[in-house]
């Protein structure tokens, strides 16, 4: 009865944490292994794990908090209880995982070499290359082995067993080996098989794809098949780090085919920020669980990057994040590579070793991946406070808040580390990717600061300079990013959510104030040359005119976006352009059409290739706008219309 014991610790003898149900575990039958926690070959995959749980008779609570009334009540049998799955027709649906199998094991060659490429060329990846790699590739090679489909119905047959057993609980003596053992080979789980599905259509996407193969069509597909595996996971009620992991490189290969804005991605991050819940990873510090180093470090590296996700997608569809920081305690990850975080002993502490006492690397060139993860967790704090003030309720307060709030803004973006600051130089002397991570922390932190100067402005506590500076140098990190997407091939046609995210606001705030300046015949509010911002205005414009978007709802606004920009500065040079700047315009405005971009190469003329069209699908702007009526008219935007016509990647 080992499974349905629960010990309750007396009230009186209980330490001061809040009271919480301690499952009574199985004993492993098989002794701890100290060796390698890394698998190299097929047979070290083999071992089966003894003791797994039948689902119809065990009950495996999550979190539970100190109010939760259900932590203090006796638990009910689930035996005789009426399960979600009573009525599921898992011959129906283990149909479509067939055939998204057998689609996978005819491309299973080709998928290991995009798999390696992805993981191989410093992609930013979440989950530690040791637990989610070398089972994959175990699984493509089986698939790749069994040509006359034997080997595809054993695996079949096999998930099908194990979908009723819970997934083992996870020990604190669990090794790495032992891990993979629970949802590999004899113990294949559903919620893994959905995880390779995400990642070889991630990777596929990621990587050159061979002639006659169409990493859109195949992503998709793989996008449903993924799904249609969540789905039977919830029906049988499994939550666990590996329905986490599936569903998290679910949601980023959803993004990458729908786009960020997309419902398809904001309804799957509610899903996943419910799972996190359940799991506790909002309480890793107040509640630390008993499971292995390796992966209470992978669940703070998930657990910060959909935080940070979280409030992107909360700023960017201008709706209340999910995840309250006030109900958190995780601390960050600590920046360890992925190959520390598997390491035990003295390699392990070792590795803890070069760590300072705040988790950074103390040396002389860190690694920047992990990094990110700190970063855009402390960024996330920062803006989930912009987002309280910007989203509630206006009161007496508002304006006191609103200043304290910019302050902070300012402390946050001196207390980043040196050697992760941003700066345009390091392009000539660094990796593309670090460069990249820089310029997305970079801009995010000016994207926050660019609110709070709006909210500002509209309190009247500011004039619009701050604002105009902001947007001048959030469209000068588009422009840096512009010109090397060409020279890397691992930036190209990846990273256009820059543009959605932060950059066309500021151009926009830019073209409605220099067009208002032009209108009303004074000097722009700026230390920037107009001549330079016009110049700048016309690459990034230039950009859209000539690069073949994908076929993306989101994206494609931002194509339609960059032509509403285009017909204000049209307008602008017809008018004519500000007399003169309040400094630093010695320059004269007849040097700006022959003005060579920083790529060396002269731009047309914006006039000349945006026209006066401004596309039907959007909203009609007013006919005399200034920079608040753009942006209120951005906030109204609808990213993922079905309505807009725009083709979208099978689901």
């Amino acid at each position: 009865m080992s499974e349905k014991c629960f010990y309750h610790p007396a009230p009186m003898t209980r330490p001061n944490t809040r009271f919480r149900p301690y499952l009574a575990e199985k004993p492993m039958s098989q002794p701890v292994s100290r060796g390698p926690s890394h698998p190299t070959t097929k047979s070290k995959l083999k071992q089966k794990t003894e003791g797994t749980t039948k689902l119809s008779g065990s009950y495996l609570p999550g979190y539970l908090g100190f109010s939760s009334t259900l932590s203090l009540c006796p638990k009910i049998p689930t035996s005789s209880a009426q399960r979600p799955y009573s009525h599921l027709n898992a011959d129906a649906h283990f149909a479509s995982v067939e055939q998204a199998l057998r689609k996978v094991m005819s491309l299973a060659r080709q998928l290991e070499h995009a798999l390696l490429q992805y993981y191989d060329g410093t992609r930013l990846t979440t989950i530690p290359r040791g637990l989610i790699v070398d089972p994959v590739l175990l699984l493509l090679q089986e698939l790749r082995s069994s040509e006359d489909g034997r080997g595809l119905a054993e695996i079949l047959a096999r998930t099908k067993e194990n979908i009723r057993r819970r997934f083992p609980p996870v020990t604190t003596n669990c090794t790495v080996l032992e891990f993979l053992n629970s949802f590999t080979n004899e113990n294949i789980r559903l919620e893994f098989i959905s995880l390779v599905f995400s990642i070889v259509g991630l990777a596929t996407l990621y990587t050159e794809a061979p002639s006659g193969f169409d990493p859109l069509m195949f992503g998709g597909e793989m996008y449903s098949a993924s799904k249609a595996c969540l789905q039977m996971c919830e029906a049988y009620d499994h939550v666990n780090d590996l329905t986490i992991w599936s569903r998290f490189l679910n949601i980023i290969l959803s993004g990458t085919l729908f786009g960020d804005a997309s419902d398809t991605v904001y309804h799957g991050l509610n899903e996943l920020v419910g799972q996190l819940l359940i799991m506790g990873f909002n309480r890793l510090v107040s509640s630390p669980p008993d499971v292995p180093f390796y992966i209470l470090e992978t669940r703070k590296r998930v657990f910060a990057i959909v935080v940070a996700q979280d409030k992107s997608m909360a700023t960017l569809v201008g709706r209340p994040p999910r995840i309250d920081s006030s109900f958190c305690d995780t601390s960050l990850p600590l920046q360890l590579t992925d190959e520390e975080v598997v390491l035990n002993g003295a390699q392990l502490d070792r590795a803890l070793q070069r760590l300072g006492p705040d988790g950074w690397q103390q040396l002389d060139q860190p690694h920047w991946q992990t990094a990110l993860f700190r970063l855009r967790y402390q960024h996330a704090l920062l803006q989930e406070k912009v987002l309280r003030l910007s989203l509630r309720n206006r009161d007496s307060s508002f304006s006191e808040k609103l200043h304290a709030l910019y302050e902070e803004y300012h402390r946050a973006v001196s207390n980043i580390p040196p050697q992760y600051r941003y700066d345009k130089a390091m392009w000539a002397k660094s990796n593309p990717l670090p460069c990249l991570v820089f310029l997305v922390v970079h801009l995010g932190y000016l994207y926050s600061g660019f609110m709070i100067e709006r909210m500002l402005l509209q309190d009247a506590q500011i004039t619009i300079t701050p604002l105009l500076e902001t947007s001048t140098k959030l469209l000068s990190g588009a422009l840096d990013f512009i010109h090397r997407e060409h020279g890397h091939h691992e930036l190209r046609e990846r990273q256009t959510w820059l543009f959605l995210h932060y950059c066309l606001p500021g151009a926009g705030t830019l073209a409605t104030e220099l067009h208002q300046a032009a209108l009303r015949g004074v000097p722009l509010p700026t230390s920037t040359p107009v001549p330079h911002i016009v110049r700048d205005l016309s690459v990034f414009l230039a950009y859209f005119e000539r690069k073949k978007m994908p076929k993306r709802p989101d994206l494609q606004v931002c194509v339609q976006i960059s032509k509403v920009i285009g017909n204000l500065l049209d307008d602008t040079l017809t008018h004519g352009l500000p007399s003169r700047s309040m400094r630093n315009q010695s320059q004269g405005d007849d040097l700006l059409l022959n003005a060579p971009n920083p790529t060396g190469q002269v731009e047309p003329d914006v006039g000349s290739s945006f026209g006066s069209y401004i596309p039907d699908v959007l909203p009609p702007l007013p006919e005399s706008m200034t920079s608040e009526d753009f942006l209120k008219w951005f906030d109204e935007l609808i990213w993922d219309n079905p309505s807009l016509g725009f083709e979208q990647a099978p689901c």
